[in-house]
């Protein structure tokens, strides 16, 4: 026999007996709960921990909590300096992405330009650099940078010039007696300087080139 009264727990329910050689035996069965919890948004880029007490008295159980940190924002370019030659090319970066970004150059360049394409997340950026016609190696300089200006990169491409040695094209006429004479040789590369016959040495100064 059983008795349920209205409004007690099952801890507290008691069966009335008709005989004194009938006893009840006393259980502590478990309640199970429900306990809801909200957990707000982790805006860091690190995992976060908490817990979470259960106490009775001097009972205590803990659940421990771990939120992942949000997806860290990303805008990386494979290289920083990439080097061309006279003749030109094509110029192949890759650039890994997580945001909208938008690509600034430095300064307006006619001889390196941005080949776009519509590629997403991890981008293959291509640049068109035209053949070198000068003596004197050209940069340029193209800054990438997201919408909130908090993240950027720069790439920079860089051309070597022509590799020039200039001399006079006349020949030097020098009188039959012993003297000196000079010319002046332009150049932008290293070079050294060798004569063929005996009777004509360099003569080397300690002065500015």
């Amino acid at each position: 026999m059983s008795y349920r009264g209205g409004g007690r727990s099952q801890c507290d329910i008691r069966g009335e007996v008709s005989d004194t050689w009938i006893e009840q035996i006393s259980t502590h069965s478990l309640e199970k709960s429900v306990l809801s919890f909200r957990i707000l948004a982790n805006d860091g880029y690190e995992k976060r921990s908490g817990s979470i007490l259960v106490r009775s008295g001097e009972l205590q159980e803990a659940v421990r909590i771990y939120q992942e940190g949000k997806e860290k924002e990303v805008l990386l370019l494979s290289e920083d300096m990439v080097e061309v030659g006279v003749l030109g090319g094509t110029v192949d970066v890759q650039l890994q992405s997580s945001v909208s970004y938008i690509c600034k150059p430095v300064t307006e360049y006619t001889w390196v330009s941005e080949i776009t394409s519509r590629a997403v997340s991890t981008h293959t950026l291509h640049f068109a650099v035209q053949p070198n016609d000068t003596y004197d190696m050209c940069e340029a300089r193209f800054v990438f940078i997201d919408e909130t200006e908090s993240l950027s990169d720069t790439l920079t491409i860089r051309q070597y010039a022509a590799d020039e040695i200039l001399v006079p094209s006349d020949p030097i006429i020098c009188e039959p007696e012993s003297g000196t004479f000079s010319f002046d040789v332009s150049a932008n590369i290293s070079y050294d300087v060798t004569t063929d016959v005996s009777w004509l040495k360099q003569v080397v100064g300690r002065g500015m080139e």
